[in-house]
């Protein structure tokens, strides 16, 4: 009689197109595992739902890069703002007032970049002329 040890070297020797034809009828000869100890398939019939019904939008994988990279950008940002509020004593500040102070300011540097005042537009307008 042939053990699965046996078994298991001669399949390991097969070239790679018949190894991936015998693993997918091995696995397909196996019972669907519907029960995930950590409810990752409960997790995913969710999201799908949500997809399905337009309760969520997918992104593309263009998408998802520039959003982590702003999450990146904003968690190095408030990294740098709270060992600058370490440096100065101001480090009881919370995340939210953090976030706070930064959106105010940007805010105002938004406003101020908006206003033009009568002799700077004087001195863009030859630029402009071009």
């Amino acid at each position: 009689m042939i053990t699965t040890l046996e078994i298991e070297q001669h399949a390991l020797r097969l070239p790679e197109p018949q190894r991936a034809q015998l693993a997918t009828r091995i696995l397909d000869s196996l019972p669907p595992r519907l029960i995930d100890a950590d409810d990752g398939h409960a997790e995913a019939l969710r999201r799908s739902n949500e997809l399905d019904t337009g309760r969520a939008t997918a992104l593309s994988q263009r998408e998802l890069d520039e959003k982590l990279a702003i999450n990146a950008n904003a968690l190095a940002a408030l990294a740098s703002i709270r060992a600058h509020a370490k440096r100065t004593g101001l480090d009881r500040m919370t995340d939210h007032e953090i976030i706070d102070i930064v959106n105010d300011t940007r805010r105002r540097r938004r406003e101020t970049a908006r206003r033009v005042t009568p002799s700077s537009a004087a001195a863009t307008a030859p630029l402009r002329a071009l």
